[in-house]
């Protein structure tokens, strides 16, 4: 009598981690989509404010040359054209630094996905008494 009583509790026993374990997964899938949908609305955010500017510095560089060439006494106009050229280059190496920049703040892919489900394998090892070392490599 006694051992199918502990088999019943055995049974609810791995029947309650199983949930638990479901449940950790579940939540850790749902943060991977998020985190999907953030970076997807990111990516295209982005890419729209570069289109945009690249559409409308195209046509600013166009119009601009053609003003130049035109207000500008004959003999400098090739001068005011390197000007204008050398301005625009300067503020394309700028936005493009700005970018970088800002890539490098941001984590990267993921990044709080990645920072979860690695604390989760920090915990799972420190629980399964792994020692340090081999806590370093996860």
């Amino acid at each position: 009598m006694a051992t199918a009583r502990s088999s019943h509790g055995l049974l609810d026993t791995m029947q309650a981690l199983a949930a638990t374990l479901g449940r950790g997964l579940q939540t850790r899938f749902e943060l991977v989509v998020v985190d999907l949908e953030t970076e997807r609305d990111r990516l295209l955010r982005r890419m729209t404010l570069l289109l945009l500017a690249i559409f409308f510095g195209a046509f600013g560089v166009l119009i601009g040359a053609v003003w130049l060439v035109l207000m500008v006494d004959p003999k400098w106009r090739v001068a005011a054209l390197g000007g204008a050229a050398g301005a625009f280059v300067l503020a394309a190496l700028i936005s493009w630094l700005s970018m970088r920049a800002d890539n490098s703040r941001d984590g990267g892919f993921m990044a709080s996905t990645r920072d979860v489900l690695s604390e989760d394998a920090q915990a799972l090892a420190s629980a399964a008494g792994l020692p340090a070392a081999s806590r370093a490599k996860l």
